[in-house]
């Protein structure tokens, strides 16, 4: 079950004493978003999900809908109730203190503050240790004298600055420090302003103020990325300074700053805040705020793109890029001009060790994980002439302007028509079309069997038949591939269609299609897992070889009344057939896959079968390799539910290495049901998600 946050926790009990509380009450009293009210009224309804129950907004205002009988016993165990406090956030607040102490705290303090034993925040430490680890800081603890944080003045501001940056929403964090007059006593009520104690709020508006003087001088505006990264150094530099922490940067690199406008500017920024603050800003911290003002300048103003040094890099990048995307980038001057004015300010701030904060980050990463990671390969260019790491949020700068370049390669594509055949249409055709599908050019029109196709009149608009296996059709081209769809079955596809294919790096959108069918498909979609679930069948296997497997399987499910005489002779002739044709044994895993379609049979059938004997086959890469499961599966022909159920079923275990893992290590039919049904249920909720959306 979730763990509730302490916010959380509040939020729920309010709504349950109160039929009329709106969104506003909530971010009034808690002072927070409309967003952040939405995301956690999400985080509760995955709680309260356990009592059949959902929060709902209503025109007069947030109810708890459900059974009556549950919403009561959820009143009575939220009495009780203890928050989350105790891990994540708890972690988080010791993180917050340990960053600002002066002096080693013992862990009894944090026991007693927290209502935990020392046990308890010993392991909080631990895990603490790893994140503080990555800042450059180490963390001390010593028995009897207490535990701190050790480091560079620079690794604390920038672990300080990582740490708000990771727990707070770029927007949010930019309009709490704009408004700057959060009143103390609020900030008790959650535990995510408490957090911010790491900055003074009346600093913040200080730093703004005085900020605002001297933007009325400069000849270029501070953009709000910027302006946040500015006004949170600034912000915990003064902290610390008024702690006694000064940061020092090298001589050189500070008088090579004193050379340049920007150090005139932040020399008189420095003057409005001793004003503002009364404290003196020496000159190394003068140095990093003229850092922070020519990054500033770099994102704001027009520069000369012809710079060599940069117009190379940016010009190995798209030759990197093209190997990795297998993509031709020759044509489109955008591409270089956009990486170019964007790695001028972004190649500065790394060298001079400024953060750079990507607000789409994890909707890239989510959205578009395959454009990510190759974005990710394209960067070790960058890697190696700069010589240092490149944070994710570059990456996905760079990512943005690459999937730019493929979105108008794309919409620039002619569309080619596609045939998909396999032997049986619902295995390899699955795995086959999963591939495929990353390719916009390519528009899969039917998918069927070799036994059906026989039966098909093929379609003129078709451009090409894409198969499994070897076909005997004269009127058409066809390419036989692997159904993993290897690098060189890919070249076919090219030579095939005299063509250069590009990937979809995004997670497709379904179109709409007729609302009454798609109802119809659903429910029947639904029905077929029902029935799969309770057929599912778990057994011993013996055989020397396929055909011996099989034989082994089919003649247990007579026994088990799945199945009659007739049918297994019809499941078996149809399986060897395929076996001649090649069966699907997922490479490294040991595991085989057979599965037909046949006439009569009253549901499908799914039957895992732990293999005793020592059998080797060849996998889809050619390698031989022992086999430990065999997976038999079975649909009615004609049945569009079934065959999608047992398809999907197969992309499962081709996409998700734990569930190959449990049904290889499955000792029991209980273990191998609950599996199956778990990523069938899945299935089923994405399945009436893309309906809805």
């Amino acid at each position: 079950m979730n763990k509730l946050s302490g916010r959380q926790l509040q939020i729920l009990r309010k709504i349950l004493s109160s039929s009329n509380t709106r969104m506003e009450d909530i971010m009034k009293e808690f002072d927070i978003s409309k967003r952040t009210v939405y995301r956690e009224i999400a985080s509760i309804n995955e709680f309260v999900k356990n009592y059949n129950s959902k929060i709902v907004n209503k025109t007069d205002g947030l109810v708890i809908e459900g059974n009556v009988a549950d919403i009561e016993k959820l009143k009575l165990d939220i009495v009780g109730y203890r928050s989350e406090f105790e891990t994540e956030e708890r972690r988080k607040m010791i993180l917050s203190e340990l960053l600002q102490l002066n002096e080693p705290a013992k862990l009894e303090y944090f026991s007693k503050k927290f209502g935990v034993t020392t046990s308890t925040i010993s392991y909080d430490l631990k895990e603490l240790e790893k994140w503080i680890e990555k800042q450059g800081l180490t963390l001390i603890t010593k028995p009897g004298y207490g535990v701190y944080i050790s480091g560079s003045e620079n690794s604390f501001r920038k672990a300080i600055a990582n740490f708000l940056y990771e727990n707070f929403d770029t927007a949010d964090l930019i309009d709490f420090l704009k408004t700057g007059y959060l009143a103390k006593n609020n900030i008790e009520k959650n535990i995510d302003l408490r957090l911010l104690n790491l900055i003074d709020y009346d600093t913040v508006l200080k730093i703004e103020k005085a900020i605002l003087k001297l933007k009325s001088q400069i000849d270029y505006e501070i953009v709000e990325s910027s302006y946040l990264g500015l006004v949170v150094h600034l912000a915990l530099a003064i902290k610390r300074l008024q702690n006694g922490e000064t940061i020092e940067m090298g001589e050189d690199n500070l008088q090579e700053l004193k050379k340049t406008n920007e150090y005139k500017f932040a020399k008189k920024l420095a003057k409005y805040l001793q004003e503002e603050l009364d404290i003196p800003i020496p000159e190394d911290e003068i140095g990093y705020v003229t850092i922070h003002l020519i990054g500033a300048k770099y994102r704001s103003t027009t520069q000369n793109y012809n710079d060599k040094d940069i117009e190379i890099i940016a010009r190995d990048m798209i030759k990197e890029a093209e190997k990795i995307f297998d993509v031709s980038f020759s044509e489109d001057e955008f591409l270089e001009d956009g990486l170019k004015s964007h790695l001028v300010p972004a190649v500065y701030r790394l060298e001079m060790g400024l953060d750079i904060r990507n607000p789409l980050l994890e909707d890239i990463k989510t959205k578009y994980p395959l454009l990510f990671e190759k974005s990710n390969r394209v960067c070790d260019v960058l890697r190696k002439k700069l010589n240092m790491d490149i944070p994710e949020d570059e990456v996905g700068y760079i990512a943005m302007h690459f999937g730019a370049a493929l979105e108008r390669k794309k919409e620039a594509a002619k569309r080619y028509n596609i045939m998909v055949v396999c032997a049986s249409g619902i295995g390899t055709s699955r795995m086959l079309m999963s591939k495929l599908q990353m390719f916009p050019q390519i528009n899969i029109v039917d998918v069927t069997s070799s036994i059906k196709l026989k039966d098909l009149k093929v379609r003129d608009d078709i451009d090409l038949i894409v198969s499994t296996i070897p076909l005997d059709i004269k009127d058409k081209k066809v390419v036989v591939v692997n159904p993993l769809l290897l690098k060189e079955d890919v070249e076919k596809l090219k030579k095939a269609l005299n063509t250069d294919f590009i990937m979809e790096y995004g997670i497709k959108k379904e179109e709409e299609g007729n609302f009454k069918k798609e109802a119809l498909h659903i429910a029947n979609y639904g029905k077929r897992i029902l029935e799969l679930c309770d057929t599912i069948t778990y057994m011993t296997a013996k055989g020397e070889n396929s055909s011996q497997i099989i034989e082994y399987i089919l003649k247990n499910l007579i026994d088990e009344n799945l199945i009659n005489e007739n049918q297994k002779e019809q499941i078996k002739e149809r399986l060897l057939k395929r076996e001649s044709l090649g069966k699907i044994v997922l490479p490294n895993k040991g595991f085989v896959i057979y599965h037909c379609t046949i006439e009569n049979i009253d549901f499908p059938l799914v039957v895992v079968g732990k293999v005793i004997e020592e059998v080797k086959m060849k996998n889809l890469v050619g390698d031989y390799e022992k086999i430990r499961t065999a997976f038999l599966m079975v649909a009615l022909e004609g049945d569009r539910e079934g065959i999608e159920v047992l398809g999907d079923l197969s992309m499962s275990l081709i996409e998700r290495e734990d569930l190959v893992n449990t049904l290889n290590e499955a000792q029991s039919q209980k273990e191998v049901k609950e599996k199956i049904k778990e990523v069938l249920l899945k299935k089923f909720y994405e399945e009436i998600k893309r309906i809805i959306t």
